[in-house]
């Protein structure tokens, strides 16, 4: 069926290029173009019929339009992008105003919302208790072994699991009084920038295991335990950041561990406004066997 899809550019964002048109099984693409006068993007081709297929899953026809855009307003977490399809019902290969009978030009509305990346929001209202929703049965936070941290000076000690990234975010809602490693971070004590999340309250309230992190300061000691061995760290700089600050995930040269945990709880939006993170490097490890340094 010969087919437009009209996509127009959400106003708080600007179109930076990156246009990709794919087209699959029977469908084909004759033009995929960026409109600058309409500001919108513009495909047109003929789409195959997927009869009795109702989700993108089950399609084998589909046409997938992917592009870039930069967001203009920092103040929005979250963009519509709505486009329409007009195609052409009667077959005489016309979808344009010169149809004679404009039942053929037949609108249909596509919508995604896209959220701006965030770092996880790790902690509930402070003596509140919050009811958790059930953990769906395929998201768990995989077992890594007797891997576990512990913070001298603030006298922790907590197990260390995975937190699977879903659609590029992490979900910590049933993390408890575990530290949870990011994964797509580095693994922990390997080479690069292991980002560690603990909850500032819980869901009953209480404080969490990473609620004083914020005292850590300059010099202090941070260790993980795993496979017999004990890796120590030295924090060397900490900082209250924005919750889509994302640049403390980022890569680092040699071994090194971030502790993340939400900051100033905001009862009026029931939502913490930042986020605290403290960075530290790997400077020894020893046998658990043998005196500890520190």
């Amino acid at each position: 069926m010969v087919t437009e899809i009209i996509d127009p550019i959400s106003p708080e964002t600007t179109y930076i290029g990156g246009l990709n048109c794919e087209a699959h099984g029977t469908s084909i693409t004759t033009k995929c173009v960026y409109d600058s006068s309409t500001n919108s993007i513009i495909w047109d081709g003929t789409l195959g019929p997927d009869a009795g297929h109702t989700t993108e899953e089950d399609a084998l026809n589909e046409v997938i339009i992917t592009f870039k855009v930069k967001t203009i307003n920092t103040a929005v977490d979250e963009i519509s992008n709505k486009a329409k399809a007009f195609w052409d019902q009667n077959n005489n290969g016309k979808i344009d105003p010169e149809d004679p009978d404009v039942k053929h030009k037949t609108p249909a509305i596509a919508a995604a919302t896209v959220k701006k990346p965030q770092l996880p929001q790790t902690g509930f209202a402070p003596n509140k208790e919050t009811i958790l929703p059930p953990m769906s049965a395929d998201y768990r936070y995989p077992y890594l072994g007797n891997l576990w941290l512990e913070i001298p000076r603030l006298g922790l000690s907590v197990p260390i699991v995975g937190v699977p990234k879903r659609n590029g975010q992490w979900d910590v809602t049933w993390l408890w009084d575990q530290a949870g490693w990011l994964e797509g971070t580095a693994f922990p004590t390997w080479g690069g920038n292991t980002v560690l999340t603990g909850h500032v309250y819980l869901p009953n309230g209480k404080p969490g295991p990473f609620v004083n992190i914020h005292n850590l300061h300059w010099g202090d000691i941070i260790v993980i335990h795993a496979w017999g061995e004990r890796f120590v760290y030295f924090v060397e700089n900490s900082a209250l950041i924005a919750p889509d600050d994302l640049q403390v995930l980022k890569h680092k040269d040699g071994d090194w561990v971030t502790l993340l945990t939400c900051r100033g709880y905001d009862p009026s939006r029931d939502t913490y406004r930042w986020r605290y993170a403290v960075q530290a490097k790997r400077i020894y490890w020893t046998n658990e066997l043998q005196r500890p340094l520190h």
